[in-house]
């Protein structure tokens, strides 16, 4: 799963960064202003390199925590290669003044941010305008399974990522196999949370016992109970269900 987090400067992304690593340390972290640090020197054209490196280590990237505005000049790069409906965004909220208040007490020397004719303070302005205009929809177009808004206090714990996790692996391994599949419940309705169970249909000819087997490639630690049409999967604390149809009409 790519999980994007996104926002205006100084808004508390990269203290949202640190809570999902602790959550997912198996996760490749790919933030901007590192790429910045390694491969930049504030020269436009350096900037312009940088960006394309970044936006590659995110296509091939399966698994990974991605940390940068939001904005279209980068997301342009990378979002027509990305799966619909194949990523979760976190998008961190913060008051304009608090934002522009940081820069005071912010070291942004370390980073060799282009020199483009803007001030960081112009910068910010323009970034909560855009954020205020829904940029982060029009940006990753319909490349979003679900996109929130939150603030940097907010317990990562509370928002149904495991579930998603589960859903999007689902779909990656299976999306080239199966004629169609689609989320109904909770998920197919974006209500998730987390307490919730994942249902998904799957429409195909095989039989039950050959879907179960793939799935037990997918998630080789659950536990599957099947009832009829219907594969049950337990992954740690959480329920998947497949419901198995040969037509969308059952559905």
């Amino acid at each position: 799963m790519r999980i994007f987090v996104v926002g205006n400067i100084n808004a508390g992304k990269s203290y949202i960064v640190s809570k999902l690593v602790k959550k997912y340390p198996l996760y490749k972290v790919i933030s901007i202003d590192e790429f910045r640090k390694k491969y930049s020197d504030s020269r436009i054209e350096k900037e312009l390199e940088t960006r394309k490196i970044f936006a590659d280590e995110i296509i091939n990237s399966k698994d990974a925590i991605i940390e940068f505005s939001g904005g279209n000049t980068i997301a342009s790069l990378f979002i027509d290669k990305l799966r619909v409906n194949s990523c979760v965004v976190l998008e961190v909220e913060e008051n304009l003044d608090i934002c522009l208040e940081r820069i005071n007490t912010k070291d942004f020397s370390k980073i060799p941010y282009p020199a483009f004719n803007e001030s960081l303070s112009e910068t910010i302005i323009r970034l909560d305008f855009e954020y205020k205009n829904n940029c982060i929809e029009s940006n990753f177009n319909n490349k979003i399974l679900y996109h929130y808004k939150i603030n940097s206090s907010i317990n990562i714990d509370d928002l149904p990522l495991d579930q998603y996790e589960m859903t999007i692996r689902l779909v990656d391994e299976l999306k080239n196999k199966y004629d169609c599949l689609f989320a109904f419940g909770s998920l197919g309705r974006g209500e998730l949370n987390k307490y919730s169970d994942v249902d998904i249909f799957l429409k195909t000819k095989d039989s039950i016992a050959i879907v179960e087997n793939k799935i037990k490639e997918i998630f080789p630690n659950s536990e599957i109970i099947i009832q009829r049409d219907q594969i049950a999967i337990y992954i740690q604390n959480y329920l998947l269900e497949i419901n198995i149809i040969t037509n969308l009409k059952e559905a």
